[in-house]
């Protein structure tokens, strides 16, 4: 399954990491932008094993429609 993540990119669900809050982002890199190119804030961080993506929407959203793919997966067996 794949998300959604914003700005027409989508992510591959067993290749992430985890999803951070983008208050986090600000700890990990200060030399970070607090933007995306289309203007938007950061919100939040998407970690996969060979990038990390910077979302607007928020990671608590992320995480919701992330683990509702991964029930509906289980639903139909």
């Amino acid at each position: 399954m794949y998300l959604h993540i914003g700005n027409d990119i989508t992510v591959r669900t067993k290749d992430i990491i985890a999803i951070l809050d983008g208050k986090y982002v600000d700890k990990m890199r200060p030399t970070i932008t607090e933007a995306l190119p289309d203007g938007k804030k950061i919100r939040s961080s998407v970690l996969t094993d060979t990038a990390v993506y910077y979302s607007a929407i928020n990671s608590l959203t992320l995480q919701n429609r992330a683990l509702w793919q991964n029930m509906l997966a289980i639903s139909d067996g």
